[in-house]
């Protein structure tokens, strides 16, 4: 028997279902008796509402023009890049405008102005957060900037529910 084979049911629900025999006994569900997603007419379920990434934003693979997406809840979602934007300014695309204070190159003491994120992740509930550059480095900076507390929080209003294979792994410089 196999088991962890997952597809998603009618419901529109995706589930991890067991291999078992249904009513007769020599009968089991097969491969060909799967749903296939991508020929389905299934419909991604997607936020009513803007969604505020507050535990890690970009930090799961995805294909180009998404953005993975954690709120606060821990509940992930796939977000159009496009529709993501920094603070509460919607024209301020998080591709341009997602900046961090007070950041410190990890392994370096001396603390940066300002740096341009490409995804970040928090780090612990207190305000720390990592951030990585579009270079590659990492950075552990501060949540906020003091003047404007909610200049480097990124919402994204085109969201879709979505559960993440894995995370991207960290790169470190070679310094």
């Amino acid at each position: 028997m196999r088991t962890g084979v997952s597809f998603t049911c009618q419901c529109g629900v995706e589930s991890t279902c067991q291999w078992q025999a249904i009513a007769d006994v020599t009968k089991y569900i097969s491969y060909n008796n799967l749903p296939n997603v991508a020929d389905s007419e299934h419909k991604p379920r997607l936020a009513k509402v803007d969604i505020q990434c507050g535990n890690n934003f970009k930090t799961f693979p995805m294909v180009k023009g998404w953005a993975s997406c954690t709120n606060y809840g821990a509940w992930q979602y796939r977000c159009r890049e496009d529709s993501c934007y920094v603070g509460r300014d919607k024209k301020a695309l998080a591709s341009k405008h997602l900046y961090f204070y007070e950041c410190a190159r990890l392994g370096i003491e001396e603390l940066l102005p300002r740096i341009l994120a490409v995804r970040y992740k928090a780090a612990n509930v207190v305000g720390a957060i990592e951030i990585m550059d579009e270079n590659g480095q990492e950075y552990s900076c501060r949540w906020v900037k003091p003047t404007d507390p909610g200049n480097v929080r990124v919402s994204c209003s085109y969201c879709e529910e979505h559960s993440f294979p894995s995370p991207i792994k960290p790169q470190r410089s070679e310094l």
